[in-house]
């Protein structure tokens, strides 16, 4: 018995013969899903990117409600956008197999407190986005222009106190308030 680092492609190319042995097949099984599930990820980021984006939404949307229905096996009739997702049963173990299963899906890091940080499909939609480096709406000049300085000066900065991270974070959030009141 030894522990080394292994380089299962590698390896494969090297020795394709030995890797072909029954021996093996349960190990070049799981590589088999692990190229998958990459290969799913690059496919969902790409639908997202290549989306209208009035569509992306609707689109991160529609996978989300699969995760969880998948997650809590039941229909994903059962969830809207807007139940909470302590109400549809989910508990915390149940939380980070979505964590992992929307890690996996969409290629990115999430926290272990994804799902109560962001407790409906709603609030996890924009964040999930947001991580994915996908804007969800088309973010022109003139959708930036809708936060101008009275509303930074309202929070309290002035336009040279905002770092550029700052800037971005209150502009996601500004036109994440604004989505939310055009959607109710």
């Amino acid at each position: 018995m030894a522990v080394m680092p292994f380089r299962l492609r590698h390896w494969r190319q090297l020795s394709p013969a030995t890797a072909a042995l029954p021996l093996f097949e349960e190990l070049l099984q799981d590589a088999g899903a692990e190229e998958e599930s990459r290969q799913a990820s690059a496919k969902m980021r790409a639908a997202l990117a290549s989306a209208e984006p009035g569509m992306r939404r609707a689109l991160l949307e529609e996978h989300l409600t699969e995760q969880i229905a998948q997650v809590l096996r039941t229909s994903s009739t059962r969830i809207s956008r807007d139940t909470p997702f302590n109400t549809l049963g989910m508990d915390s173990l149940m939380g980070l197999e979505l964590r992992n299963r929307l890690e996996s899906s969409l290629g990115v890091s999430l926290q272990a407190t994804l799902v109560w940080s962001h407790p409906t499909i709603a609030a996890l939609v924009p964040h999930l986005a947001a991580k994915a480096g996908v804007p969800l709406e088309d973010f022109s000049p003139a959708a930036a222009r809708m936060v101008d300085a009275q509303e930074i000066e309202a929070d309290g900065l002035s336009d040279d106190e905002l770092s550029d991270v700052d800037a971005s974070a209150l502009l996601t959030e500004k036109l994440a308030a604004l989505d939310q009141e055009y959607r109710q």
